[in-house]
């Protein structure tokens, strides 16, 4: 059985140090090589300082050819130490490395800032740990939307391996996420600044412009005064621009109309005020309105020289935005 003289304890210790060291007198004849009835088991806690577990033992000669048996307790786990590196692998954060004693078995460290964890066995009850964690930085990239010179930002997040696509706006032109191993992915999302700014272009069009309706008059065999439609390429001014929602482009329309009245003359593809007229056949006063088209002759003669919206459309473009595109012509 072991002593039980007041075990010896190293001046500088107390019961808060990492570890402590006690060497116990060993009772005269009783052996001690191999098995000894004074070892005790290995990773019992101490009976004073029941934080400290036993790590090692082995016989040391004492004074005047005394025997003792000298214990060494731990504090586990053990006090951590910390220390900071910068690695690629980090994407340029600083990496913090921490280590300490841990209990033999303790499992490594896993997760999504985890770089890397060992568990370095010491002894049979005593292992070392050391791992390297990161607080993932965001990663900006810049570059500019080819179609349009918009500038365009993308960001690059660690997240976790199951982690959904984040939220998009109107300006989001990609998101996707990466795996990158069983704990993390990396979330890249692609966003413009603004909406891109609206542009013109020139463009070749063909167009038939319409013809005008001015007067008829019966007397003489009758006559219809008119200017006949006709087509034309021309240069369009085609107005590009964005938004967050679709619209319906408005179109400058144009309906001519086209009849038929006596003495012969057809009258087609014009526009007209609507006007009355009133002549004599044999002898009988003949009443003639003509269709009013759309626009008015007056109204589109107005217009004459200025640009109208002839075409257009709205379509779907990136992320959440529409394209509209309009085609204006100079009326001639």
């Amino acid at each position: 059985m072991a002593s039980q003289s007041v075990p010896f304890r190293f001046p500088t210790q107390s019961a808060v140090d990492v570890e402590l060291v006690e060497e116990v007198p060993v009772r005269a004849g009783v052996a001690v090589t191999g098995a000894s009835e004074l070892e005790a088991a290995y990773g019992s806690p101490h009976p004073r300082a029941p934080g400290h577990r036993l790590v090692w033992q082995e016989p040391v000669p004492g004074r005047d050819g005394a025997l003792l048996m000298r214990r060494t307790y731990r504090r586990l786990p053990g006090a951590e130490l910390a220390g900071e590196a910068v690695r690629a692998s980090s994407w340029g954060a600083a990496a913090v490395t921490t280590a300490r004693d841990v209990p033999a078995g303790t499992p490594a460290d896993t997760g999504l800032n985890v770089l890397e964890s060992v568990v370095e066995p010491k002894d049979a009850q005593v292992a070392r740990k050391r791992t390297t964690t990161v607080e993932w930085p965001v990663l900006v990239g810049r570059s500019v939307e080819p179609q349009t010179g918009t500038p365009v930002t993308v960001t690059r997040r660690m997240v976790a391996a199951d982690a959904p696509l984040p939220e998009a706006s109107p300006l989001t032109l990609d998101r996707k996420v990466e795996e990158v191993n069983k704990w993390r992915s990396i979330q890249i999302v692609t966003s413009l600044d603004a909406l891109p700014a609206a542009y013109v272009e020139y463009k070749d069009r063909s167009f038939r412009f319409p013809g005008l309706f001015y007067g008829f008059d019966a007397t003489g065999g009758g006559g219809v005064t008119k200017r006949d439609a006709f087509s034309r390429t021309v240069p369009a001014r085609v107005e590009v621009g964005f938004a967050e929602e679709a619209s319906e482009p408005e179109l400058f329309m144009i309906v001519p109309v086209s009849w038929s009245y006596p003495l012969s003359f057809d009258v087609s593809d014009v526009l007209t005020n609507g006007e009355h007229f009133e002549y004599p056949v044999k002898d009988e006063l003949v009443a003639l309105d003509v269709p009013r088209s759309s626009p008015s002759r007056a109204d589109y003669e107005a217009q004459i020289g200025s640009y109208v919206t002839v075409a257009g459309a709205c379509e779907r473009w990136k992320g959440g935005l529409w394209r509209t595109e309009l085609w204006k012509i100079k009326l001639l």
